[in-house]
């Protein structure tokens, strides 16, 4: 099962980890229990016209829940072009495997490669 997620742009404050995406390909792995949240903040600028866009594939058992937002750095409030965080938020609902697929590129861009795309695999324990 394929799902696509938009972007929201609400901030959220829960512990994080931040990857700063050296290559063009990444690949991650997240183990969680039900119940448990991780999250992945990557670096952004949505003035330059690239975003990060998420693909989901997951088993029947539907085994996680994500939510992508945004954030600013405080520092960076108010500069006009100033860069963020696309913060992405998974949570185990029930055992089972997923994997996130996150592209960085121009939505309009259609015949281009992504600039950047980090795969997470995700395995959720009871």
């Amino acid at each position: 099962m394929i799902r696509q997620i938009l972007p929201y742009t609400v901030a959220i404050g829960l512990c994080s980890i931040v990857y700063g995406i050296e290559t063009e390909e990444s690949q991650m792995k997240a183990d969680l229990e039900v119940g448990g949240v991780k999250q992945i903040e990557l670096p952004s600028n949505p003035s330059t016209g690239y975003k990060w866009e998420l693909a989901i594939i997951m088993d029947d058992s539907e085994p996680i829940k994500v939510e992508v937002t945004k954030k600013i750095p405080e520092e960076k409030i108010g500069i006009i072009g100033a860069g963020g965080l696309t913060v992405i938020t998974i949570k185990g609902i029930n055992p089972g495997n997923a994997q996130c697929i996150l592209e960085y590129k121009r939505p309009w861009e259609k015949d281009k490669a992504p600039v950047k795309r980090v795969t997470v695999d995700v395995s959720v324990k009871k």
